[in-house]
């Protein structure tokens, strides 16, 4: 553990209080500086409206990351500046910073880091990503949470009213099929459709379209095989996904 955090409160539920709940990433925010080091780029469409739950027994993250089950919880007070440095570090003498990062945040803001412990998995592995996450509420922003994602980028989320409605990357008064509506009655699964669009769009600026969208339409026929299953069509979503970003 860095030297400048310091340890408040461990292993107790009380650590999840103010940051329970579900959260959706509205900014995916890499260090400008290290780019030799990305594995995500600004505004990742694999991460961005992804649906964060912290609940009391489990944490999930719908991009296919393991449950983290039965969470301990740390506080640590720290500067946001420290926090960043010590979790991004940068090769020499460099320093990582919120504006590094493109943070609407001071390196001098004290701010408390979340920090959970998860059970191991069922064949034993320490579950990812929240082993190297960290959880930070702003005082001024309480809608508003960062989430370390490993050493490769930080997180913006906003809490999901309970008023929040599914936006796809179509008009759902306009879906059709199974498929389509059960997308349009989902805020997590949509938020994987505007993402399919997204990395879709990506890859349309850099090969040939005709190609890419041959491609799209063999696999929206499979994506609508998976009918009204939300589990299939998550699973299918997260891997067209993760096709269309490969290099």
């Amino acid at each position: 553990m860095a030297a400048s955090l310091v340890v408040l409160t461990s292993a107790c539920a009380s650590g999840a209080q103010s940051i329970s709940g579900t959260w959706d990433v509205i900014k995916v925010a890499v260090n400008r500086r290290d780019q030799a080091h990305w594995l995500y780029v600004s505004d990742d469409p694999r991460l961005l409206g992804r649906e964060l739950v912290i609940g009391p027994t489990m944490l999930t993250f719908n991009d296919g990351s393991d449950p983290c089950r039965k969470p301990a919880w740390e506080k640590r007070k720290a500067r946001m500046g420290a926090l960043i440095a010590s979790s991004f570090p940068l090769d020499g003498s460099a320093v990582a910073s919120p504006h590094d990062f493109s943070l609407d945040i001071q390196s001098a803001e004290r701010v408390v880091a979340n920090t959970v412990h998860c059970a191991a998995t069922d064949d034993g592995r320490d579950p990812q990503p929240w082993s190297q996450a960290w959880f930070v509420a702003s005082a001024s922003a309480p809608d508003r949470l960062l989430m370390r994602m490993g050493t490769s980028a930080i997180l913006v989320l906003q809490r999901r009213s309970p008023q929040a409605s599914p936006r796809a990357s179509y008009a759902c008064r306009s879906a059709q099929g199974d498929a389509e509506k059960t997308i349009c009655r989902s805020v997590a699964l949509a938020g994987l459709d505007r993402s399919v669009a997204a990395a879709l769009a990506r890859r349309l600026r850099t090969d040939d379209s005709s190609a890419v969208n041959a491609q799209q339409a063999a696999w929206l026929k499979k994506r609508d095989a998976c009918g009204a299953n939300e589990s299939c069509l998550a699973d299918a979503m997260r891997a067209r996904i993760d096709e269309l970003m490969q290099n």
